[in-house]
């Protein structure tokens, strides 16, 4: 059960950084086209994170 609630919070985490809810102060320094390749990696992390997540459930 915890291993499920771990995905959950990371997937979370991983959905607001692609959304663009949470951006780190790091990531201002960055040009816009390394911001969009990083909310693209996350976004597929998440993806990645909630299959895993429908596997261990099912």
């Amino acid at each position: 059960m915890g291993i499920i609630v771990a995905y959950s919070i990371l997937a979370l985490m991983f959905l607001g950084l692609s959304s663009g809810v949470y951006k780190p102060k790091k990531w201002h320094d960055l040009t816009d086209k390394h911001v969009k390749i990083l909310r693209i990696g996350c976004f597929l992390g998440f993806l990645l994170i909630v299959a895993n997540l429908a596997g261990h459930l099912i």
